[in-house]
Order: structure tokens, then sequence, then C-alpha cells
């Protein structure tokens, strides 16, 4: 276990000097993944807080990204970061018990996804909308119908790992 923890704090020391890196690079786009790595780092820790406030300015980045002046291959990575920092932000807050904010930023990155017209981001953030209902507020009749609507449209879209991901939540609900 303690290998482990010293792994972990190896892997969030990397994960603050390529913040840094990117910051004196005023690259955004890699400021924006790089603090997600690092949100997902403190989360598989257990530092909710640090998550939290890490995923905030990985969203104010993320808004700050030029993506007409990236590369095409880049772009697409780029489209998503604001989602991704949304989702960030929905799970640190739930872990830290703030139910409604959580449920906030959720339906914002539901909210993205659809803007993006990007169906497989809508299943993520209609599945994340559906735990939440169910887990955090007991309300399981608008889990099942949020997983549903996720099933709906990972089938249309014919995505088998979605539609597993989409039973998977209504068969836990």
């Amino acid at each position: 276990m303690l290998q482990l923890q010293g792994y972990s704090n190896k892997v969030i020391e990397i994960d603050l000097r390529e913040v840094e890196i990117a910051r004196e690079q005023k690259d955004k786009l890699s400021e924006t993944l790089k603090l997600l790595n690092l949100a997902s780092s403190y989360n598989v820790k257990g530092e909710h807080q640090k998550a939290r406030e890490t995923n905030q300015p990985a969203l104010v980045a993320s808004r700050q990204v030029e993506i007409n002046k990236l590369h095409p291959k880049r772009r697409e990575t780029a489209l998503r970061l604001e989602f991704d920092a949304l989702r960030g932000i929905s799970k640190s807050k739930d872990n830290l018990g703030e139910y409604d904010q959580a449920l906030d930023f959720a339906q914002q990155a539901l909210k993205k996804a659809q803007s993006l017209k990007k169906p497989e981001l809508e299943v993520d953030a209609l599945l994340d909308l559906a735990s939440l209902q169910y887990l955090s507020f007991r309300n399981l009749p608008k889990a099942i119908e949020l997983s549903q609507q996720a099933l709906a449209i990972a089938e249309q879209i014919k995505n088998p790992v979605l539609e597993a991901n989409a039973l998977q939540k209504l068969s836990t609900a």
C-alpha cells in the first residue's frame, strides 16, 4: 500500500511539473490536458478537494483554447476539454457530498455534449446524471429514464461499448 501511495505521489509530482511547463509555454491545450490528468490523479488518491480545485482552472483553460488555430488532428481533443472539465468538477463535487452542485455541473456537461453534437459524449453525460440521480439523490425513476435515453442513443449510433454501459447502469438501478 505504501508503495502504491508513493507511486501516486510521484505521479502527482510529475503532473504538477507538466502543468508548469504547459503554462510556461502558454499552451492552453496542454495545460488543460495536464490539469485534467492531475485532477484524476488526486481523485485516485482520494484527495477530492484538490481534484475539485484542479478541475476549476482546467475548465477556465479549456475555454481559452483557440481551437480554430490548432492542427486539425488536435481539434477533436480540444473540443471535448470543456466537457471533460465539467464532468470532473461534477464528480469531485459528488465525492465531496455537494450533490446539488454536482448535478448542476453534470447538466452543464450534458448541454456541452449536445452543443458539440457528439452522441458518445451525450451518452456519457446521461449516464453520469443517472448515477447522480440514483446514488446521490435516490431518485430511481429519474435514473432509469436517463439510462434509457443513454441506451437509445448508444443503439442509434451502434456503439456496443456504450450500449453495454447503459445496460449495466439499468441493471444496477
